[in-house]
């Protein structure tokens, strides 16, 4: 299931915020600062005049760090299911 635009701009922001992230370049946080929501569609977006090709860059590596990322305290990769070995239920002569 894909994330929304606002739902990516929430967790872009909170991954920010939190300083879970060790470095961002300065370019990236100036086009952070010019993402905003607007009245009009596609809304969250880049202000008039400025991009967001790296808001958007940012945005996706973190969903895809989300889903797919190791982290020492993911709970996610230690679920797997085991294969079963088979057994029948009457020896074969």
């Amino acid at each position: 299931m894909a994330m929304d635009a606002t739902n990516t701009a929430n967790a872009s922001s909170g991954a920010i915020r939190e300083r879970t992230l060790p470095h961002m370049p300065e370019q990236t946080i100036l086009e952070c600062k010019t993402f905003v929501r607007q009245d009009t569609l596609p809304s969250p977006r880049a202000a008039d005049n400025c991009n967001d090709d790296r808001v958007m860059c940012l945005a996706g590596a973190l969903e895809m760090y989300r889903r797919y990322g190791h982290h020492e305290r993911d709970i996610r990769h230690g679920q797997k299911k085991r294969k079963r070995e088979y057994v029948a239920d009457y020896a074969w002569s």
